[in-house]
């Protein structure tokens, strides 16, 4: 009788699983697809077959680990270690095994990896020919990260991946609050923040947004050198303080010239823009500037927050001016 090899079990527990839990998706090792590895132990492992149920409201995900059990018993460990391990990532966790190598071990030896799979809450599949036998039931596992779960869905394609919109609704007074702030932020930068940057552009310049951040502005109206420029900002989510204002902003080319400013003016917060669209925003006056130098930029600026809450128009305007004819 030929041996069977490991990769002789992934396709046969794959098509077994999948038709008892109705998987709609699925992948298993040598299916000529690439999936990836995950974190196990002190490095990293791929699960020999991963398969996802999305039957009920919440998608729940299968991992099974098959090992060849002769002539070494310490695969049993090695499977059962790899299986703990991604607790994280797997509602249901399954070791694999050819049943011919599980009968050679004695009856005791057997009874003492059932009960070892029994209470780690590990099924167990046994592989005979082209045929599997589920022996023992997995048990549903509480200890799953629901964004390592999201991982998984993402790579094996699975629309369950999709995550809802995360927003939350705004009782009356706050959605008020926050309607009123944008309205009025966007009408001072069309106008009295327009008239001090001297713009000819029509019409306004577009929102800048980011859902994930979140950051929502208006992006701006510049000098001839694109050196200076003003924005909105109605919600303080690029000062982060949650402060509606118009933000006044100076380029810097390179460090030398920006330290060359000692403390710049009052108030100054200190923008870096790095690799993709990922920045910081620092108060000025806490920044360490001895590291400076270190940090890689792809943009740099100060900027100055002029809030618009309680004020009059006029009072605003004069804000803008003063800031822009100083920087």
């Amino acid at each position: 009788m030929k041996e069977m090899k490991e990769s002789d079990l992934w396709q046969v527990v794959a098509r077994h699983l999948r038709k008892r839990y109705r998987w709609s998706t699925d992948w298993w090792a040598g299916s000529g697809k690439p999936f990836g590895n995950f974190s196990a132990g002190m490095g990293y492992g791929q699960p020999d077959v991963v398969g996802v149920s999305e039957q009920l409201a919440k998608p729940e995900i299968h991992f099974v680990e098959g090992k060849i059990l002769r002539p070494s018993r310490q695969k049993f460990n090695e499977t059962i270690g790899q299986l703990k391990d991604w607790r994280d990532y797997a509602n249901y966790l399954w070791a694999a095994f050819a049943r011919a190598d599980w009968q050679l071990a004695t009856a005791a030896q057997r009874e003492d990896w059932e009960s070892a799979l029994r209470v780690e809450g590990i099924g167990l599949v046994l592989v005979k020919d082209s045929k599997a036998t589920i022996s023992i039931d997995s048990r549903s596992n509480s200890q799953v990260d629901p964004e390592k779960q999201r991982l998984v869905l993402e790579r094996l394609g699975s629309k369950a991946a999709e995550l809802p919109v995360p927003i939350f609704s705004l009782d009356r007074h706050n959605a008020l609050a926050a309607t009123g702030a944008i309205a009025w932020c966007y009408d001072i930068f069309v106008t009295e923040a327009r008239e001090v940057a001297s713009a000819s552009n029509k019409g306004a310049p577009p929102e800048d947004y980011d859902p994930k951040r979140p950051l929502f502005c208006w992006d701006g109206w510049y000098d001839a050198n694109e050196n200076r420029a003003i924005t909105a900002d109605p919600l303080g989510s690029i000062a982060g303080n949650g402060v509606p204002g118009i933000l006044i902003w100076r380029r810097y080319r390179t460090w030398d010239s920006l330290l060359r400013i000692r403390d710049g003016l009052p108030g100054a917060l200190l923008y870096i823009l790095q690799d993709g669209d990922n920045f910081t925003v620092t108060p000025y006056s806490d920044v360490d500037r001895r590291h400076l130098k270190e940090v890689r930029f792809k943009e740099l600026w100060l900027f100055w927050q002029v809030t618009i809450e309680g004020r009059t128009r006029q009072g605003i305007k004069r804000s803008i001016q003063d800031i822009w004819k100083n920087i």
